[in-house]
């Protein structure tokens, strides 16, 4: 093994070739850690966008059950029916 070790440290194509394979890779790394980072950003941006979601989520049900409230009275008022109806006297 160490024959072989001398014989490409001795050869200048060898070692040229060599060079090159290590900067492609070092290349290869460092584009894949710029989207490692790069996703990385994503995620910590769209965790961000879901906890704002979520914070809304308990107003807007309320909104919904207010919304659904008032038809299901005006229902009963107009003598409609509505599948959506929350008064069990109306529909």
């Amino acid at each position: 093994m160490a024959c072989c070790l001398q014989v490409a440290e001795s050869c200048p194509q060898l070692r040229s070739m060599l060079a090159v394979q290590q900067q492609g890779a070092e290349a290869r790394a460092d584009a894949h850690w710029q989207e490692v980072q790069h996703k990385r950003g994503q995620l910590a941006t769209l965790r961000e966008q879901v906890q704002e979601l979520e914070a809304k989520i308990p107003a807007l049900e309320a909104q919904l059950r207010e919304v659904q409230v008032r038809r299901a009275h005006m229902c009963t008022e107009q003598g409609e029916a509505w599948a959506g109806c929350l008064n069990s006297q109306c529909c």
